[in-house]
């Protein structure tokens, strides 16, 4: 995470004319980055009989894994069944977070500009931009084995882009 508060130098904010509208500007930035969160693979059953249904898969084999931003991280291979993940009566042999889901990358950015007047009257203009980039940020995909969706994220964990202007007025 980096984040940025930068009074803009055009001008003196105390100047008179033009100059008063083109001084005074503030940038205040913030940009997040980070992999993608690992998760863990499982199987739609109890395959080692112990009444959870949290059950790991045996193998990866036949699972194909990507990279990359896009919201498929895991798929199985066309010729593969879901019974070819797990051995009934045993634990699966497949570590926890063993996938991980898309990385996250997310700007955030505002410009404001306030005007004084006589006394301790102002006015603020501000205009504030949310995920910049409109970049989707995917989360955690459908880990269940031979569940609709497998391995691709079925919901997004930043909004898209977002716009807002804002007046506020100080007496």
């Amino acid at each position: 995470v980096v984040s940025v508060i930068a009074d803009l130098p055009l001008r003196r904010a105390r100047a008179r004319g033009a100059a008063r509208w083109l001084g005074g500007w503030q940038l205040a930035s913030i940009f997040r980055a980070r992999t993608g969160q690992p998760f863990t693979i499982q199987v739609p059953l109890d395959a080692n009989l112990d009444g959870n249904l949290t059950d790991r898969p045996s193998t990866t084999e036949g699972l194909v894994f990507f990279e990359g931003h896009r919201a498929q991280r895991v798929e199985v291979a066309a010729d593969r069944k879901v019974s070819d993940y797990y051995v009934l009566g045993r634990d699966g042999l497949v570590g926890r977070n063993t996938a991980r889901g898309d990385g996250l990358v997310n700007w955030d950015l505002a410009l404001n500009k306030k005007l004084r007047f006589r006394d301790f009257r102002s006015v603020e203009f501000r205009a504030e931009v949310f995920n910049l980039l409109n970049r989707a940020n995917f989360g955690i995909p459908v880990r269940t084995i031979g569940d609709p969706g497998f391995g691709s994220s079925v919901n997004t964990v930043t909004p898209a882009r977002v716009v807002q202007f804002a007046i506020k007025l100080g007496f």
